[in-house]
């Protein structure tokens, strides 16, 4: 497959290794420079195409974004009826202090940040939670989410 996608659009990307070795390239530093003013400026003659149109088209961000909200995997969970979620084997148990608070069934996302670290989304609100080590007893419901 991919020597087909390669003769398809005319890029060889294995012939680079040999290309420094008939440089008699064998550093990092070496093949960089090598990249930058040899292999990357024949790959741009070659494909580079000028804009249709030369104004930028690139739209400001209307919120503030944090990197870490845009790089990060998103997956829906639904909240059981003691508020708690699971996630890879992780328990987490809503805060009900929360000014909005999913109901029981309800569904929302979990965001995991390259880290490890989660958060909980609930309309568009990050929610405060606790992680369990296992699922809470009726009894311990009452006392620990309060």
């Amino acid at each position: 497959m991919k020597g087909r996608v390669e003769r398809s659009h005319g890029v060889y990307q294995h012939r680079l290794v040999k290309e420094l070795r008939l440089a008699g390239i064998s550093t990092i530093e070496d093949a960089t420079r090598y990249l930058k003013e040899v292999s990357l400026p024949k790959i741009n003659e070659k494909f580079a195409k000028a804009p249709a149109q030369p104004q930028d088209a690139h739209v400001p961000l209307t919120t503030p974004t944090s990197l870490e909200d845009i790089v990060c995997y998103e997956t829906p969970r639904v909240v059981s009826n003691d508020y708690v979620v699971s996630y890879k084997r992780r328990l987490v148990q809503i805060k009900r202090t929360a000014r909005v608070l999913p109901k029981p069934r309800a569904q929302l996302t979990v965001r995991e940040l390259l880290d490890g670290r989660i958060t909980l989304l609930y309309q568009n609100t990050e929610l405060e939670y606790v992680e369990l080590e296992q699922l809470p007893h009726k009894e311990e419901l009452a006392t620990r989410s309060a």
